[in-house]
């Protein structure tokens, strides 16, 4: 049961930083990079998480984003344990 509870969060939190304002603000906010104020809502794209292993079996990653910040692209893979 404690598993379910956790799931909970998880599920959570993943819809919270799916969200692109929210995200930004966060990486504004904790990372506090000087690259961070160029992170738009505009160049911020939310990548499907959902794949299918080797195995066959289906899983999803956490958060994963694509950004173009400059000439360069960024992928933010962010990881949420509880």
């Amino acid at each position: 049961m404690k598993k379910d509870i956790n799931n909970i969060h998880d599920k959570s939190y993943k819809d919270l930083y799916s969200n692109k304002e929210v995200f930004i603000d966060l990486v504004k906010e904790m990372l506090k990079a000087p690259w961070a104020s160029a992170l738009t809502v505009d160049n911020l794209i939310l990548i499907n998480r959902s794949y299918i292993s080797s195995d066959y079996e289906e899983t999803e990653s956490d958060i994963v984003y694509k950004a173009t910040i400059g000439d360069k692209e960024v992928i933010f893979y962010v990881l949420l344990e509880f």
